[in-house]
């Protein structure tokens, strides 16, 4: 009988990345992988020769149902006057969420995000409500960027995955760029003493995401560096690294 073997996710990811050629030749140093999920954001250092990891940290409660979330809240503050988590009609929100998960990922590369969810409820006089609702993505970002400022900034403190030089994030990209410094910090590394760093996870595959890390890097080490080490796999290898890697030897 086989016995399976537990690989973990940030060396998978790396394996995969080297086997398709992402990772810049010929440079010496680990990998930070950045895992963006669905509810959480890991960074890991991967030595890349040895396959294993330097130093991995994890802030649960945030990734792609984060921006997800403050669409849906956005939406339903304007439809129904309350938050989503306090609205009474569960198919109404329900739908809401379908509609919302599509244009997060499929809309931002338009610049605007319009939906459109005909008899999404009833009023009080039994007459259908309809939902056409269109927002720029400089307002859902602002949003995006009060909701990590009032609320994923705390629970990021509090699970210690912060930098101690900025334990007080205002925005999205100041919140990777916390992360990136409190592992750098933790793990004895620069940004300069990298091979590179690697973007994985389906929370990753939104657009608004990866602008905020490249802005987070571009902070930290110039736009230079961003142009040249950080990879960002195209369309669905993203997410799919992680799963590619593990099948490989």
């Amino acid at each position: 009988s086989s016995i399976a073997l537990f690989e973990p996710e940030p060396v998978c990811a790396v394996r995969a990345a080297k086997y398709n050629n992402l990772l810049p030749s010929g440079m010496p140093g680990p990998v930070l992988v950045i895992d963006v999920g669905a509810s959480a954001t890991s960074m890991s250092i991967v030595d890349s020769e040895k396959e294993s990891i330097q130093y991995h940290s994890r802030l649960d409660g945030f990734g792609g149902e984060t921006l997800l979330e403050t669409l849906m809240d956005y939406l339903s503050k304007s439809f129904f006057g309350c938050r989503h988590t306090e609205a009474s009609d569960k198919m109404a929100v329900q739908r809401l969420y379908d509609a919302a998960q599509g244009a997060i990922m499929e809309r931002q590369k338009l610049g605007r995000i319009q939906i459109n969810i005909p008899y999404l409820s009833m009023d009080e006089k039994m007459q259908p409500r309809h939902l056409n609702e269109g927002l720029s993505l400089s307002v859902l970002e602002a949003a995006f960027d009060d909701m990590v400022k009032d609320n994923i900034a705390g629970q990021a403190l509090e699970q210690n995955v912060l930098s101690q030089t900025n334990q007080n994030p205002s925005d999205v990209s100041a919140l990777f760029s916390s992360m990136i410094m409190s592992v750098l910090e933790h793990s004895g590394q620069n940004p300069f003493s990298l091979n590179s760093i690697l973007v994985v996870g389906g929370g990753a595959r939104s657009p608004m995401c990866q602008q905020a890390i490249k802005k987070a890097i571009g902070a930290l080490a110039g736009e230079q560096f961003v142009a040249e080490k950080v990879i960002i796999p195209q369309d669905g290898l993203i997410e799919e690294l992680v799963a590619l890697g593990a099948t490989l030897e």
